[in-house]
């Protein structure tokens, strides 16, 4: 699966940071100009998102290319952005990537829900996992697929989980030694550059390791195809 970033400035940091912490042929193969998007990842937080989804896109399916953007509003306020995106582009289906941070679960999806209402989409749950869940939309006359995926690790003992969760657990098995932090972004955002930068190339070379780490975003992102 390829990206298409929908702004010169989420490509241009996107093209930076990639060929930093991983490489500039992994960049040059993993985003792409070109292509019509039918689908579209949204990435709903910080810093680390955009390292990492591509680092998981790279190990589907390769022949599609998907839109991806950053909205301005976090979280749950990137579901604001439906309104502009959809008249603009012909998705269908929709993958919103956010930290749970502090909140439950069940909050959160309750969150979501009166959010979407509020927007006047109409809406059924489809498949659901403890952090993956499809809902099924209608916002006017046009129908589209909302996939949530919400990032963090239930066997870290954190008040806040993020997408550093998943990083610091492959840090975890690839040196074998677990990693008792308060929070996890802090902690990623600690280690120096050649670490953070072999984590991720190990997960790049190994599908099995990453899709296994980020078993929630590799699901999500598969309903994509």
């Amino acid at each position: 699966m390829r990206l298409k970033p929908l702004s010169p400035q989420l490509e241009a940091k996107m093209k930076k940071k990639l060929s930093k912490l991983i490489s500039k042929n992994f960049k040059n193969n993993i985003l792409s100009g070109d292509g019509d998007i039918r689908s579209l990842i949204i990435l709903g937080d910080g810093d680390g998102d955009d390292l990492v989804i591509p680092i998981v896109c790279h190990h589907l399916n390769g022949e599609k290319t998907v839109g991806i953007t950053k909205p301005v509003n976090p979280r749950i306020g990137a579901i604001s952005e439906l309104p502009v995106i959809l008249p603009l582009l012909n998705v269908n289906k929709i993958a919103l990537v956010m930290d749970q941070e502090g909140d439950e679960l069940k909050q959160l999806y309750k969150q979501i829900e009166k959010k979407l209402r509020k927007m006047n989409v109409k809406f059924e749950k489809g498949d659901a996992d403890r952090r993956l869940v499809r809902y099924i939309c209608k916002l006017g006359p046009r129908k589209f697929e909302l996939i949530l995926i919400i990032s963090g690790i239930d066997e870290m003992p954190l008040k806040m989980h993020k997408i550093e969760d998943h990083l610091l657990k492959a840090l975890s098995k690839l040196s074998k030694t677990e990693y008792d932090v308060g929070d996890s972004k802090e902690a990623w955002e600690g280690l120096d550059k050649s670490t953070q930068r072999e984590v991720l190339l190990k997960l790049k070379d190994s599908r099995n390791l990453c899709l296994g780490i980020f078993s929630q975003h590799s699901k999500g992102l598969e309903l994509l195809e």
